[in-house]
């Protein structure tokens, strides 16, 4: 048995155990036995997330994207059948090193903490799942699949939580309704909104910066766009960013940004800019 005890945050605030780096890396999950987390009392949560990092023998060379490196059983108490998830290479956990271990915008996974050693930037990951409902979570169980290849993977956090919507609560009740009206598969900004921001246009980005959705028609070319890396850190860190004229996905623009939270979580962010060609 194992207790996680937060001692640090990752970027976007989920607990770990210790800071990364040459010291003590948290739990290791390597090989047999299993690995297995038991809550002295079973906690009711609607999503799980977990942070990590890992040691690839073979990422100088090859190795199958999409690999099983770990699996993770998720047992509860009550009466639900136990759920088994997988992290896979290339999708889910990658190389510490974060030079050979390129974060393209679909993985599974996001960057949960960045830090120097010897010269050479490391990482780790972080990965959420959400379930359907609540579920009455007793037991997490790692198990190394790697085998003999030597993925080492070491648990810096293990984090569960809720932040379903109460009963019958809409999205335009959540934290976006605070700017936006959902038509659809669209978004526009209420009027009282509209009118403090005359002239802006707006996008919402997920955790990872990227850029899912505009509230005009014309922006739509934005989407998959990334907000640039000094920018996410600080959101990330649950900081806005205070309006300045700068470069946003290639347009020269006034942009101001500001954190999305789910519970105390940084989910998301909301950019506002007013492209150069349309300042009065």
């Amino acid at each position: 048995m194992h207790a996680l005890l937060p001692e640090e945050h990752t970027r976007s605030g989920l607990p770990v155990r210790l800071v990364p780096g040459p010291a003590a890396r948290g739990v290791p999950i390597a090989g047999a036995p299993p690995v297995e987390f038991s809550f002295a009392e079973p906690v009711d949560c609607d999503r799980l997330w977990l942070v990590f990092e890992a040691s690839d023998p073979k990422a100088a060379e090859y190795r199958w994207f999409g690999e099983d490196i770990i699996d993770v059983r998720l047992d509860y108490a009550d009466g639900r059948p136990s759920e088994q998830h997988t992290l896979k290479h290339g999708e889910d956990v990658h190389s510490a090193n974060l030079d050979r271990s390129r974060h393209a915008e679909d993985l599974q996974s996001s960057v949960a903490m960045i830090w120097d050693e010897d010269g050479v930037r490391s990482h780790a990951d972080q990965r959420l799942w959400v379930f359907s409902g609540q579920r009455r979570l007793k037991r997490v169980v790692f198990r190394n699949l790697s085998g003999l290849s030597g993925y080492a993977v070491n648990l810096l956090g293990l984090t569960v939580g809720t932040v379903t919507k109460p009963a019958g609560e809409s999205w335009d009740s959540g934290e976006l309704a605070t700017y936006f009206i959902r038509e659809g598969d669209r978004i526009r900004l209420r009027p009282e909104m509209a009118e403090r921001l005359r002239g802006a246009q707006v996008a919402v980005a997920d955790r990872r910066g990227v850029i899912r959705q505009t509230e005009r028609e014309g922006a739509t070319h934005l989407v998959g766009a990334s907000i640039d890396e000094p920018d996410l850190e600080t959101l990330l860190s649950g900081r806005a960013l205070a309006p300045r004229c700068a470069s946003f996905v290639g347009i020269d623009a006034d942009v101001a940004m500001i954190p999305l939270r789910e519970g105390d979580v940084v989910s998301g962010s909301l950019v506002f800019f007013v492209p150069e060609r349309d300042r009065d």
